[in-house]
């Protein structure tokens, strides 16, 4: 599978209800039992599959739709049975997971994944064309 976009998540962009530089985003490791669904919209639809969450900072989009970040670290993910996690869920935080849309399904997100936790940290670097790309350039 490659990085994804929730279709929900560009008619929000378009609206303004998800605002890459000005909202609160963040990623989520998830364990692999989820699989990507693009009928899911919010962060309650992964289900109890989250296994680590960080807030992006720095965030800066170009005018080709480029959204890129500051490369963050999953602080001392701890082990969950022999769960492994294979990909990053991006979300907008609102205040709660039943509010909270999903953006984007990220399984090549600069960190060796899968990998199983293990109570150590888990960097993410994005690519050089950002953590999420909009549009086809």
């Amino acid at each position: 599978m490659s990085n994804l976009i929730f279709p929900t998540a560009l008619g929000r962009f378009s609206s303004g209800d998800i605002d890459w530089t000005n909202h609160d985003i963040r990623c989520s490791l998830i364990f692999e039992e989820y699989v990507y669904d693009a009928s899911d919209e919010y962060l309650d639809d992964i289900g109890d599959n989250l296994a680590s969450t960080v807030i992006v900072d720095s965030k800066t989009i170009d005018g080709l739709g480029k959204m890129s970040c500051d490369d963050f670290l999953f602080p001392s993910v701890p082990a969950d049975g022999a769960r492994n996690v294979n990909a990053v869920i991006v979300w907008r935080y609102i205040d709660n997971s039943a509010n909270s849309p999903v953006i984007a399904y990220i399984d090549d997100a600069g960190a060796e994944l899968p990998i199983l936790p293990d109570g150590n940290n888990i960097p993410v670097t994005q690519s050089p064309s950002g953590l999420i790309q909009l549009s086809n350039a």
